[in-house]
């Protein structure tokens, strides 16, 4: 069995700076100068109590389709609003690109780029771009990082 108690307390204080939003388990346990295991159980921890969600990782190489939820979702002002500040890594990374004047997505942005991923998802033949341009310069790449095109 596990052993729960003061480890996992300690173990939590350590890397709670590090859980925000866009980090993997592997992420957070190297940022946070601790072992893998010991990270993933404090993560379980904190799934079990409701604290936070796992999120999926992004990839271009697999396949995604919208339901007919997200559009009843994404009618939500609440959910449109909070969306962008997601994609980009969260509120942390979102505040830093606002404050530098860095290119940022809307709502509309998104509902543009959901689209195209909709439509890499009606046909088994359409192969996944390498890229998707969203406006304002940004390229969400082909490992899911959002990224401000250099123009080269």
């Amino acid at each position: 069995g596990v052993r729960v108690g003061m480890d996992v307390d300690l173990t939590l204080h350590q890397i709670l700076p590090f859980v925000d939003g866009s980090s993997n388990v592997r992420a957070i346990a190297i940022n946070s100068l601790v072992d893998e295991e010991p990270v993933q159980i404090c993560v379980r921890h904190l799934i079990y109590y409701g604290l936070v969600r796992m999120i999926d990782s992004f990839h271009m190489s697999n396949r995604y389709r919208l339901l007919p939820s997200f559009k009843r979702a994404f009618s939500n002002p609440a959910i449109r609003q909070q969306a962008p500040v997601y994609v980009v890594g969260g509120p942390h990374i979102y505040k830093q690109r606002r404050e530098r004047g860095l290119a940022l997505p809307d709502s509309s942005d998104l509902l543009r780029l959901f689209a195209q991923l909709s439509d890499v998802n009606c046909s088994n033949t359409v192969v996944p771009p390498a890229s998707l341009q969203l406006p304002g310069g940004l390229v969400l790449d082909a490992n899911g990082d959002l990224r401000v095109d250099g123009g080269g």
